[in-house]
């Protein structure tokens, strides 16, 4: 896993990936609903959305199948709720419910 923008480590990865799995596809993925999204994990603030570019070019220009987590193909942003009934997840709805209030 790569949680920084590191050119030579990107690079060595790729290689790696397409490579070195005995002529297997890799999967390239960079993303994941247990991470947080592309902008807040590789971006700097300024410079988001052109860094969201040169990872879906890479993402997409690589040797290999891609995967994207839905949402980054149209740059969504990371918005977690703030409030529990603003939670739509099933799972977590419900396992919010159950939390005792804090005293």
């Amino acid at each position: 896993m790569i949680n920084k923008l590191d050119v030579a480590q990107f690079r060595s990865r790729l290689t790696e990936a397409e490579t070195l799995l005995n002529g297997n596809t890799p999967l390239l993925v960079f993303d994941n609903h247990d991470n947080p999204r592309l902008d807040v994990r590789y971006g700097d603030g300024v410079h988001d959305t052109d860094i969201q570019r040169v990872i879906a070019t890479v993402l997409l220009a690589s040797r290999g199948a891609a995967l994207f987590y839905y949402g980054d193909e149209i740059g969504m942003k990371t918005t977690p709720p703030t409030r529990k009934q603003d939670v739509k997840d099933p799972i977590a709805s419900r396992l919010a419910k159950r939390e005792r209030p804090r005293r």
